[in-house]
């Protein structure tokens, strides 16, 4: 969002490792919330409040990590061999064990289809799930996912509610000529309030 410099490239691309990239920009983002807040950004909120925004970035990289277990913490070794063994052995004998207990040969052949094939079936998919995060059609979708978060970034940094704002002219006509001079200097505040989060919008796409 809003693109990133060259400076903070270069610094990226000297970090080693995806987990080193992710704790810096954490560190940027939180260094950017002491410095806003630092010089009055925030406004008038409390810093109980404000503490709850690096609560929420403290969450994202215990998220993060939980994730890394999962998909740099192998399965272990010898139980996937063991299991993969087992599987040629299953196909191996199962015919003979369909055949001695089904003395139809066309009904022992489906039965033998169907076993072998669920357990085959069981095996491929504990190979996906030891890694879900490969970006291929059975996976879980993390840019479908990175993108749709980005949007609700944009749309909520886009603007207040739409009614949040104050109508002149209605202003005006329930007021009457008595209540002008407040509704021009209510008008007069509500274009320098409005003008600064135009340019606010512009600091952000830019």
């Amino acid at each position: 969002l809003g693109g990133v410099s060259d400076a903070e490239i270069e610094v990226l691309q000297r970090a080693r490792g995806p987990m080193a990239k992710t704790a810096l920009c954490t560190m940027w983002l939180q260094e950017f919330i002491s410095r806003e807040f630092l010089n009055g950004a925030l406004g008038g909120v409390s810093p109980p409040i404000v503490s709850r925004l690096y609560q929420y970035t403290s969450d994202g990289m215990i998220g993060y990590n939980q994730a890394r277990k999962v998909a740099y913490v192998p399965f272990p070794f010898p139980h996937s061999q063991l299991t993969t063994f087992f599987l040629i052995v299953v196909t191996c004998f199962m015919p003979i064990l369909m055949l001695t207990f089904v003395p139809e040969v066309i009904v022992a052949s489906i039965l033998n289809t169907m076993a072998v094939s669920v357990f085959f079936g069981l095996w491929l998919v504990a190979n996906e799930l030891e890694d879900p995060f490969r970006n291929v059609p059975n996976d879980i979708p993390l840019n479908t996912f990175q993108a749709q978060f980005n949007e609700a970034l944009i749309c909520m940094f886009a603007g207040f509610h739409p009614e949040a704002w104050w109508d002149i002219d209605e202003e005006k006509k329930m007021l009457g000529e008595t209540g002008e001079n407040m509704v021009s200097q209510l008008g007069s505040f509500n274009l320098n309030l409005g003008g600064a989060n135009r340019n606010k919008k512009k600091d952000i796409y830019t």
